[in-house]
């Protein structure tokens, strides 16, 4: 019992760490690193860890298919020097945190559904609110939604042997 007591402070500061610490594991705050295509760029990370993102909910056309470099230069001005909070939903098979990205108390899957930069990607995420989103700016013909023949990412990259 006594080296139990001896040990108590230490086992509470441990329990005390390991709890904070998987708790704002979930969060993750930084800033942009360099943007790879229209829905993935690397993240600087406030402990200046480089980590690869996919932005969950969306995907965008591929840096090779039509709308693809528009798509890429929208994500790069929409983040450069901007705080960046990702919430990890998982990891891809592509090894990349996928997670919903906020950018000054904004969704960025939002943001990018809006403009017409992204499709929905319907496959991996249900929200009513994306699908939607989507549905508007094609309505409003914004962004990739100005050619009526416009190629969702997936049907490009099965083409392509992607």
């Amino acid at each position: 019992m006594k080296i139990f007591n001896m040990l108590k402070p230490a086992f509470f500061a441990l329990l005390f760490i390991c709890l904070t610490t998987s708790l704002s594991a979930q969060i993750v705050k930084g800033k942009l690193g360099y943007v790879i295509d229209g829905d993935s760029f690397y993240m600087t990370q406030e402990n200046g860890r480089t980590l690869r993102v996919r932005v969950y909910g969306v995907d965008s056309p591929e840096i090779d298919q039509a709308f693809g470099p528009e798509s890429k230069e929208f994500l790069n001005e929409y983040l450069k020097d901007k705080a960046l909070t990702l919430s990890p939903t998982g990891t891809d098979k592509l090894g990349r945190t996928v997670g919903v990205v906020t950018v000054e108390d904004k969704d960025l899957a939002e943001e990018m559904l809006r403009s017409g930069h992204s499709w929905h990607y319907k496959k991996y995420s249900q929200e009513a609110k994306l699908a939607q989103l989507e549905t508007e700016a094609k309505a409003k013909k914004l962004g990739l939604w100005k050619d009526p023949a416009a190629q969702a990412p997936w049907q490009f990259r099965n083409q392509q042997g992607k």
